[in-house]
């Protein structure tokens, strides 16, 4: 009996911006299942479950929409915040996150929070993020790092990523020097076109992904994906409305799934089969200078306050 280390609730999918590489409201993408906001009876089971557990589980209140267009994110964030092993947090592309929201997850005590923002040049992420307005962006994580700092508080911890997206990369430097001051970690994600899995990762011994071991993804209507590179949800693996997580993660399609990768024989499961993001976690380089560690994976480059 294995349980998830991680759980993904998608509370929406809906999106209040239109990411031009976005693998699921992306230009050109055809989406193959319906929007909607999650009902409270799913994530209170869900909750409850994953808080009556004992072991430690990080809790993801995002999917493939903004969390903040969910009405009752507040009442979610406050029932889960009850569990202590629950380490609880959400990413926001930060349009919404206005002071208000600032003083709600402070006051609720979330343990962290990622902003998706991509550059530091506005004319150059309203192309990339449609509908977007980066200097609003920006004065509404300027006002949550101020308040956390004003009240001495360690939460939320804040994590800033970046997409670098072609002709992108010489605005890194600016991006860090902008943001690693202020918050605790900056994330530099390599861009993949959409429908993508691929990083390349030749030389690479391939390994049994570690997303089907500790990763558990549920969709608004309570559906669960085989992983988060699932958007489509083509592997439907349960269904949290009719059976526990528990049940659903131990059950003879994962299991079968995981065995396949196990015996390298991904290639006999469809959505795995030009995937090489079980590698995304290698890491190639790292060193640490100044209280700064910094991390370089196939996936993404790091810099974290340590």
């Amino acid at each position: 009996m294995i349980y998830p280390k991680e759980v993904i609730l998608e509370v929406t999918n809906f999106c209040n911006i239109r990411c031009r590489y976005c693998h699921f409201h992306g230009v050109g993408v055809e989406k193959r299942r319906a929007l909607g906001h999650m009902q409270s009876s799913i994530w209170r089971k869900v909750v409850q479950e994953i808080g009556e557990w004992g072991t430690p589980v990080t809790l993801l209140t995002h999917g493939a929409g903004e969390p903040l267009l969910y009405k009752e994110l507040e009442e979610l964030l406050i029932f889960t915040k009850k569990f202590k092993n629950i380490y609880l947090g959400f990413m926001s592309n930060g349009m919404l996150f206005t002071p208000e929201w600032s003083d709600k997850v402070l006051s609720i005590g979330i343990d962290w929070i990622a902003f998706s923002v991509d550059g530091t040049d506005p004319e150059k992420h309203s192309y990339f993020r449609q509908h977007t307005d980066l200097n609003k962006i920006e004065k509404n994580i300027d006002y949550l790092i101020k308040k956390r700092e004003s009240l001495n508080s360690q939460k939320p911890y804040i994590t800033m990523n970046m997409v670098v997206y072609p002709d992108m990369e010489s605005e890194k430097d600016n991006y860090l020097k902008r943001w690693l001051p202020k918050v605790n970690k900056v994330i530099f994600s390599k861009f993949r076109p959409i429908g993508s899995k691929i990083l390349g990762l030749s030389g690479i011994e391939p390994s049994p992904c570690p997303h089907l071991f500790n990763q558990f993804v549920i969709s608004f209507d309570g559906k669960v994906g085989l992983c988060c590179e699932d958007n489509n949800l083509d592997e439907c693996m349960g269904d949290v409305i009719k059976e526990s997580i528990v049940t659903i993660f131990n059950n003879d399609k994962f299991n079968n799934f995981r065995e396949l990768h196990q015996k390298k024989l991904t290639n006999k499961i469809k959505l795995c089969s030009n995937c090489d993001i079980w590698g995304g976690g290698v890491i190639l380089t790292k060193n640490i200078t100044d209280n700064i560690c910094y991390e370089k994976t196939p996936s993404c480059e790091s810099y974290h306050k340590i």
